[in-house]
């Protein structure tokens, strides 16, 4: 069916998440919610780790959120992706627990795991049931103590991520387009090469180079401990004090404050051909505004208007008013400096792919050039805000943004939460923001034709 989905390939870029659903809660509940997360506990241990505790009314679970201040980028360059591994050893055994005996523990008591090492930062969160919060800080303790590496279990780790990614990159062309695409997006910038690094440096990781980064990663200084949800202050901080025994081992991760990457100064457009493919395909690109740009969220007010599925402006030309049956889907990164917005689109007919593109190239340089109005953007915005208060009712996802918020911002966090920038945003700044981004020397195409 022809439509708007994710893209279907995944991006190893840190963006990749298996977020839990908002839970429903009235909406006397949600601005209540809202208000809560501006002001949450927060606290420093003797050992320097952050604490941020942050009740949510009405909420039965809770969610555990160990966030490490450190991703790939801060690998040293020689084994640049060391840190992504991480991902996949954090499951592995301790002291006291056997390999992914902490996911059973977990899945036993009625809870959800899910771990994210980017770029940027890592983070690894437990969705528990309220009264199995002792049992949750008693594993992130396991986890950040007393991790095993052995020698077996690290070579097994390594060659299943190299032959995964071995054979995505070469049978799996949409995957290798798409990484094509990110990497010349990103162009001389920390983000080039992607989240898993070289497949050279990977295969060819010495077992201690990895098990040098787990000093960085259990180093507490290094650390903000989220809890959200269901959580009583006084309980939870008996409880941290109790479990959460980690010693300093040092001074925190020295890197430099993030700075805004600007676009692309120069368009790519390329062309590739798959014989075995059953469809045609064109990947349209875009190096976007970072976490710490200005322009973010305007940016992800455009980039709803282009693609969200609710009220997409793509599928409603090229499938709506043009019949065409095109496919699209879309990706985007969520990274402190840049990010890459991409979409694509597919038809097995080679007709109906070329004028969807130049449909699709018309509207973009129709945007760039300032024709877009509060009319058009009306139902994207109330979209957009309604998406905002569903973050903070969603315990993992709030937990995240707080993280974030004082990684970035420090104890106060940003100056405006993301809806009270996108309240004040105006049509000029929208509009200046789409030449910006939306340029032809912004724009980075690959067709992937199968003739």
């Amino acid at each position: 069916m022809p439509g708007l989905t994710s893209l279907g390939v995944p991006l190893y870029n840190g963006m990749v998440n298996r977020i839990c659903l908002a839970l429903l809660i009235v909406w006397s509940i949600a601005t209540t919610a809202q208000a809560d997360a501006r002001n949450p506990y927060t606290y420093q241990l003797a050992n320097g780790m952050t604490v941020i505790l942050s009740p949510l009314p009405g909420m039965q679970a809770t969610c555990v959120l160990t966030y490490h201040k450190n991703g790939v980028r801060h690998d040293p360059p020689s084994i640049r992706g060391a840190s992504f591994l991480y991902q996949y050893l954090m499951m592995l055994g301790t002291e006291n627990l056997d390999d992914y005996e902490r996911l059973m523990f977990i899945r036993k008591n009625a809870g959800e795991s899910n771990a994210q090492v980017g770029m940027d930062y890592a983070y690894f969160a437990q969705l528990i049931p309220d009264h199995t919060l002792a049992n949750a800080l008693w594993l992130e303790h396991e986890r950040l103590s007393s991790l095993l590496f052995f020698d077996q279990s690290l070579n097994s780790q390594k060659r299943n991520l190299y032959q995964r990614l071995s054979a995505l990159l070469e049978e799996n062309v949409m995957f290798r387009a798409q990484e094509w695409v990110r990497s010349r997006i990103f162009e001389n910038t920390v983000y080039q090469e992607p989240v898993f690094g070289s497949l050279d440096i990977l295969r060819n990781l010495e077992n201690n180079s990895i098990r040098s980064r787990y000093g960085v990663f259990r180093n507490p200084r290094n650390i903000i401990l989220v809890i959200c949800g269901s959580v009583k202050i006084r309980e939870a901080i008996a409880l941290i004090r109790k479990h959460i025994l980690l010693r300093d081992n040092g001074e925190a991760l020295k890197a430099p404050p993030p700075k805004a990457i600007p676009p692309r100064e120069k368009a790519i457009r390329e062309t590739w051909t798959d014989p075995e493919s059953d469809a045609n395909v064109v990947i349209y690109g875009f190096r976007t505004p970072g976490l710490v740009n200005r322009d973010h969220t305007a940016f992800q007010l455009i980039q709803a208007f282009l693609s969200d599925p609710r009220n997409s402006h793509l599928d409603r030309i090229l499938n709506q008013d043009n019949h065409l049956n095109i496919h699209i889907a879309k990706e985007e990164t969520h990274q402190f400096e840049a990010n890459a917005f991409l979409f694509r689109i597919s038809s097995p007919s080679r007709l109906a792919i070329e004028k969807a593109d130049y449909l699709v190239r018309q509207l973009l340089d129709a945007l760039a050039e300032g024709n877009l109005s509060n009319t058009d953007l009306r139902q994207t915005r109330m979209l957009m805000e309604i998406d905002l208060r569903k973050i903070m009712l969603d315990p993992e996802q709030r937990a995240l943004w707080l993280a974030q918020q004082h990684h970035l911002y420090g104890p106060n966090g940003r100056p405006k939460s993301m809806e009270e920038e996108l309240n004040a945003l105006t049509i000029q700044e929208l509009q200046q923001v789409c030449a910006r981004y939306l340029s032809k020397e912004n724009r980075v195409i690959l067709n992937v034709f199968n003739k």
